[in-house]
């Protein structure tokens, strides 16, 4: 049974054949690990949209982006958010906040992009505490547990206690409680 088309699987698409321009209809099935017939679906209406071209070159269907006429105000967004997002993709588990500052954005301006890209479901945000929220690629194919080490990774003590036994790693408690200048406080689990 064919899937319906749905905002969702033509993000996907467009964004595979953004990387990937040229690719035949067989390849986006595949490497999207999707049933031809979604895939032909979707294209298809893309193709009625104009949001794909499609070139015939040796007997086979290769299909491309089409690359829209935007205005200053839509290059300029499009600029702030692939900034956010290749920050988030060197920088995994960022808070709003820190995002702010790297980028030397108002955390207004940022949280209103991160929401946008949210929406796109380009990135995830992942609650910590009450307040706060982590940010990751939802392309990533982080797991949870993943995600959970490196929130914790981001926190100074538990940082510096990871450095430490990389650098010593048979140090016993006491030696990190030396090292550190104060107990260590706890943590969870992972």
């Amino acid at each position: 049974m064919e899937e319906n088309p749905d905002s969702h699987t033509k993000e996907k698409i467009l964004a595979l054949l953004s990387k990937n321009p040229g690719l035949y209809i067989s390849k986006i099935a595949e490497m999207l690990e999707m049933t031809l017939p979604t895939v032909k679906q979707h294209v298809l209406l893309m193709q009625q949209e104009k949001a794909l071209t499609v070139v015939n070159q040796d007997g086979y269907e290769r299909y491309y982006v089409k690359k829209q006429k935007s205005g200053i105000k839509e290059k300029r967004v499009s600029g702030i958010r692939g900034r956010i997002v290749d920050l988030i993709t060197q920088n995994p588990g960022l808070h709003m906040s820190k995002i702010a500052e790297l980028t030397a954005m108002r955390t207004s301006h940022v949280e209103y992009h991160l929401n946008y890209l949210e929406k796109k479901n380009i990135l995830i945000a992942v609650k910590e505490g009450e307040y706060y929220k982590r940010y990751y690629l939802a392309s990533s194919g982080m797991s949870e547990q993943e995600k959970k080490m490196i929130a914790l990774l981001r926190q100074e003590f538990p940082l510096r206690i990871v450095a430490f036994l990389l650098r010593c790693p048979c140090a016993k408690y006491n030696e990190i409680q030396e090292h550190l200048g104060s107990p260590p406080r706890c943590f969870p689990i992972i």
